[in-house]
């Protein structure tokens, strides 16, 4: 009786301050409902994270180069002395050696080249070319959509193939099939080999800069140190 007496006086002060009651259930509803958002908020952000690390593959390690800055230094009033780098980055010999590594279990080279890429009118300005080996497929969960990727038979000739993302297909080729087909890459001619399935991440291949993946275009590792 007591919890039944105790229930009609709460509710009979609830009605009789009716505003006072709704502010209060709705400061509570809000509260609750922002603490929510901002949990999913954040578990959302987390798990982007947590894919991204996963594409690049957890053990992976990516090792790159950049050009040292230019600088000019004032040694006095009068004179300057400018200092240039005639060497710098990662050498195929660097890399032969972290292969060699013990703790390394597979080591793949890859090459950032930006030139032009055009067909029958169609160009991509400074489109992103990757030169690289067939085991690139290994690491990286990039799949054939048409075609093939590269192989170790174009590596021995340094032959003119490309494998095209499924942006830069769009961009190039529009809605026609672009196999067999050629593309202008810088002032070289490639036939069109294979073409990705599409792409919805930001990580890069190789890790150079943020950037659509679907724009890449993969040639093998001997053509670009050939012809580039």
């Amino acid at each position: 009786m007591l919890l039944w007496a105790t229930l009609k006086l709460g509710i009979r002060n609830l009605l009789a301050h009716k505003m006072r009651s709704s502010l209060t259930m709705l400061g509570t509803i809000l509260g609750v409902a922002s603490v929510i958002a901002m949990l999913a908020v954040g578990e959302g952000s987390k798990r982007h994270a947590v894919e991204q690390i996963r594409q690049l593959g957890a053990v992976n390690v990516i090792v790159r180069s950049m050009k040292p800055e230019r600088r000019d230094d004032d040694s006095s009033s009068q004179s300057k002395s400018v200092s240039r780098v005639l060497s710098y980055g990662l050498k195929y010999g660097d890399f032969d050696r972290l292969a060699s590594l013990s703790t390394v279990t597979r080591a793949i080279p890859l090459v950032l080249l930006q030139k032009n890429a055009q067909h029958a009118g169609r160009r991509m300005m400074n489109a992103r070319i990757l030169g690289t080996i067939p085991d690139f497929v290994e690491i990286k969960p990039i799949a054939i959509r048409d075609g093939r990727f590269l192989t170790l038979r174009d590596m021995e000739r340094s032959t003119n193939i490309a494998v095209l993302g499924a942006g830069a297909a769009q961009r190039l080729f529009g809605y026609h099939d672009p196999l067999g087909k050629s593309v202008l890459l810088g002032e070289n001619a490639f036939r069109v080999v294979g073409v990705l399935e599409p792409r919805f991440d930001a990580v890069t291949a190789g890790g150079a800069n943020t950037a659509n993946l679907d724009n890449d275009i993969f040639i093998p590792l001997t053509t670009a140190r050939n012809r580039f």
